[in-house]
Order: C-alpha cells, then structure tokens, then sequence
C-alpha cells in the first residue's frame, strides 16, 4: 500500500468594500505530493557483465552460447554464423526469487533491428535458461527505443535455446509448451501515478518503466500405448498459473536492449551493424522509391516497352531480360524460355551477387498461364535476394517485373525477415503444399487472362504472407502504383508512387 501525505490548505479570503462586508469563504485544496517509500516489484540496471554478482555461473554460459540452427536457400545455417555476445553493458533485472541477464548481440546476418541472448535463472533447478528475443519493430521504432522513447506492444519472438524446464517430465509423453510476451507499462510508484516518459521524483527504484513480459504455458501430452485405456491426457504444467502481469519465478522479465543504429552508406537509412561491420537495413522502407527509379530509367524503360506488345503475348513461349547491377547502374541481358514452355531459366550471378531480378512476360494460353506473378516466379525473386544477401549487397533495388494482357506488375521485398524465413520454404519440401495454397483459388478454366482482376486480389492475400508488395505500372508507363486489398470490402486499392 502506497503512503500518501497530504496537506490540506485553508484559503482565507476577505473583500472589503465601502459598504459592504463579505465573510472569508474557506476552500480546502488537497495537495498530493510524491512521498512514497514503496520500490518496485522488479528491480532493473545496466552495468558491465563481469562487476555482476553471478558472473562466475553465467559466463561459461555465455563463451558457449549456441544459437537455434536455422537452415536457408544456400545450405548455410545459424551455427555457422559469427556471433558476437557483447558483455560492456548487460541488463539485469531481479523480481520475486528469480532475476534475468539480458545482452546485445552483433550477427553475421542479423534478422531484426533488436536481438538480444537473456539467461533466466531457474530457481528450481538452480540453473539458468537461455533464450533468444527477437523485437519485430520499424527503423523508426528501433531509434526511438534506443533513445529512450517508450514502445507499443509490438510483436516479440523468443526461442529457447536449451532443452527447457519441461523436457524430461515423463518418458511417456512429450510436452508442448507455448510462451508469449508483452510489453507492460508500470506506473511510478513514489505516487502522483506517472507513466513511463513522464517525469517522476521518486528514487531511481521508484522511475515508472517498461517491460517485456514474457510467460509459458505448456501442455503434458500422453503416449497412447496399443490396448491403453487411458485417454490422451492433458494438463497444465508450467507458466506459474498466473493469470495477470505479476510475475512469478517462471516468467521472463527483460527489456529491448539496442545497439547503436548506424547509417546504411548506401540507403541512408538507420540500420544494423553486423559482425562483418556492414550497416545492415532489416527492412525496405522505400520500396516505391527504388521501383520508381527503375522505370525512371530509359534504358529499362525501352526493354519493357520492347515485349509489352500483342505480338509477343501472342507468342507461344516467354520473353525477358536477366537485371544485374555491377555498382554503375542496371544491366538487361535477353533471356528468353522454349517454344511451348511457359517459363525461362533465371540465371544468377552466385560470383559476385550481382542479379538484382529479372523482366519477363506471360503470353496468352491454354495451359493456365497467371495473368500475375506465379509462386515459381515468387521463388526465383527469392533465390536471388538469397544470393545477394550473402553476397552483401544492397537489397532495396531487387525486384521481378511481369508484362502480361493485364498489365506491367512489380514485386518488390517490403519485408526482409519475413522473406527470408517464409521464401525459404519456397525451396524445401514445403513447396508442393505451399504451391497447391497459392493457387486454390484461382479460377479452373485452362485460359487466366480474362480472370486477371480476381487473380490480382488472390496474389495479393498471397505476397502479404511472404513479405513482399505488388505493384502496377501506369498504362504509359509513367509511374507505378502500388496495391493492396481493402480485407472488409475485397477491393484492391491503388496508391500512386510519388
């Protein structure tokens, strides 16, 4: 319970006049002053990792840390990666029994503005849990909170990094375990009840803040042996039992640390630094920018106009060009499929990362060709940012453009993780499932091209899950506009790039 002081004030007024005299009207003001002794219930500082009270447990921990393995496209995964566990300045954060260990990382590819390794210590096993948050947050959101700004309740990943509390409960069963986190806002607790950013004279124990709140709930699920009686159990064996924000010995208590943003050289957009020492942009923030300049160019421009034509759509096999940029601007090679194919080969500069995407047409057909992108399209654009991403090189300029009946189209990679992590089930043995998905509801007849507007709004519901945004050429050319799908009324929208 909070102690509160309050003055109370009597205000005296008295009005003299020539002839007439008013008695004092006495008001009573309260006046309620921050004077609390109370602390918060989680405790939090930043100090350098090797002054903490626990630095002998924790540190082998750390020199071994292991990252989940994460495989892609190019065969590489997370273990191979150079990372780099930064111990200068940790958070710590202590609450009921229990307190957590938060630390910056720098990766070879990072995946998210802010990724951090926290160890929880496990107060029933004394040991401590290792965890991976990752905070899916904007460039502008990633600055605000590395200058101190408060944050929404943004979406945050964890993975555990160890075999976890529950993993050896019973040999009969396994357990499925759920944990989901939070951002809680807790008020100052000197009194006068200021929120996080708001000015509070409290001591530094009493300064409202911010938290990520995170909580697993898991699940005991039974083997069911032949001839066993026994149903499918189920019960809840983890996560605390609480059913608010106050925390308990099991729960996750930590906060986005940052790392200093850096400016991309080439994008000029806040980024990441990774191990290599490269500013590293996790998203595309002018997307319509950088497809804008691509047709701004004359050169690509003429090569678009060069198969956008009855004649070629009339063809019974597809025309297109090959784009790689050597650092001096975009380069089209011809590269066109086999008669009565609906396709081409895309080749990809794996040397020196160079393919930035490709142009191609859909011809008019029998044989079911898309109006609009293909999932086979949606993969190669996929493979080549692969490529590229490794290859270090810039991503915002990487794009595949369409010339159909139905018009000039563009996808461009709005969304790097989401690319990444969802693209690269484009070449597992995922992709038979994903591609009947893709196209469930296209229309049955053998000939698309007259479906193009229903097609447009299905791909659109599509390249959302990947990440990725489609655009569409003005019909002379002169600009794009990119569009998305109203969800209530099922209406694409154009919004015009300028």
């Amino acid at each position: 319970m909070k102690n509160r002081k309050i003055n109370f004030i009597k205000l005296g007024i008295f009005l003299f006049g020539i002839s007439l005299f008013f008695s004092n009207c006495e008001n009573e003001v309260l006046v309620e002053e921050e004077n609390s002794n109370e602390k918060q219930s989680i405790i939090r500082r930043k100090i350098a990792f090797n002054n903490t009270v626990h630095f002998n447990k924790t540190s082998p921990i750390i020199k071994n840390i292991k990252l989940p393995k994460k495989s892609n496209y190019l065969s590489r995964n997370i273990e191979d990666e150079n990372v780099i566990v930064h111990t200068d300045e940790v958070q710590y954060a202590t609450y009921v029994d229990t307190h957590t260990y938060t630390f910056k990382i720098t990766r070879e590819f990072p995946e998210y503005y802010i990724e951090n390794i926290v160890l929880h210590y496990n107060v029933e096993n004394d040991s401590y849990d290792e965890y991976l948050l990752q905070y899916d947050i904007s460039a502008e959101e990633f600055q605000n909170i590395y200058n101190g700004g408060t944050r929404e309740n943004s979406k945050t990943i964890i993975t555990p990094l160890n075999t976890g509390t529950f993993s050896n409960l019973s040999s009969r069963g396994t357990v499925e375990c759920d944990t989901s986190c939070e951002t809680v806002d807790v008020n100052c607790s000197a009194g006068g009840n200021h929120s996080p950013g708001e000015s509070c004279s409290g001591t530094p124990d009493q300064q409202p803040y911010q938290y990520e709140f995170c909580r697993t709930t898991c699940r005991y699920v039974e083997y069911i042996d032949a001839g066993d009686s026994a149903g499918g159990g189920g019960s809840n064996t983890g996560g605390g039992g609480a059913t608010d924000n106050n925390p308990t010995n099991n729960d996750i208590i930590t906060d986005p640390l940052p790392s200093n943003p850096c400016e991309n050289n080439i994008t000029g957009n806040a980024g990441v630094l990774n191990s290599a020492g490269d500013c590293i942009n996790i998203a595309n923030t002018k997307p319509c920018e950088k497809i804008t300049e691509l047709l701004n160019n004359s050169y690509i421009k003429d090569k678009i106009q060069s198969i956008n034509n009855d004649a070629t759509f009339n063809l019974d096999y597809e025309k297109g060009f090959n784009l790689n940029d050597y650092g001096n601007g975009p380069i089209a090679t011809v590269n066109n499929g086999n008669a009565q194919e609906t396709s081409i080969t895309v080749l990809i500069d794996k040397t020196n990362g160079s393919s930035i995407g490709f142009i191609h047409t859909h011809f008019n057909s029998n044989k079911r060709t898309s109006p609009l992108f293909s999932i086979e399209d949606l993969r190669a654009l996929n493979a080549v940012y692969q490529w590229r991403k490794y290859k270090q090189k810039p991503l915002e300029n990487i794009t595949v453009i369409l010339v159909s009946p139905a018009g000039v189209y563009a996808m461009v990679i709005k969304n790097y993780v989401f690319f990444a992590e969802e693209g690269n089930n484009l070449h597992t043995e995922e992709f038979r499932e994903r591609r009947k998905k893709y196209y469930e509801e296209f229309p049955k007849d053998l000939n698309l091209m007259p479906h193009s507007d229903k097609i447009e709004k299905v791909v659109l519901k599509q390249l959302k899950k990947y990440g990725v945004g489609l655009f569409k050429a003005n019909d002379d050319l002169s600009g794009w506009n990119e569009l998305t799908l109203d969800e209530q009324t099922n209406n694409t929208i154009p919004t015009p790039c300028t």
